[in-house]
């Protein structure tokens, strides 16, 4: 009897602990990082952050995916400039007109 009272309670607690859980998407979360969100939303995650491991991983991973693009140089080819640019003055001729 102490097995199902003890499985039945574990049950439960499972239950309750996915109900309670709110999933949170990557979009989400950049949200969360660059403050478009409001009061609530924002309480939401932090407080999922400091229980959920996996959300907190992907939030650093997006945190380092930010960094690194901040660090990239971005050099487009010179054939590239010659196209946008050419693409450019077709499109102010043709407004001009």
């Amino acid at each position: 009897m102490r097995f199902y009272v003890f499985n039945y309670m574990l049950i439960l607690h499972l239950i309750n602990s996915f109900i309670m859980k709110q999933i949170f998407t990557s979009s989400d979360l950049l949200r969360y990082l660059y403050k478009e969100l409001n009061p609530e939303e924002e309480k939401a995650i932090a407080q999922q952050l400091t229980k959920d491991h996996e959300l907190s991983q992907e939030l650093n991973m997006l945190l380092e995916g930010i960094s690194l693009l901040q660090k990239a140089e971005i050099n487009p080819s010179a054939s590239l400039m010659h196209d946008l640019r050419h693409k450019l003055h077709l499109n102010i001729e043709e407004h001009s007109i």
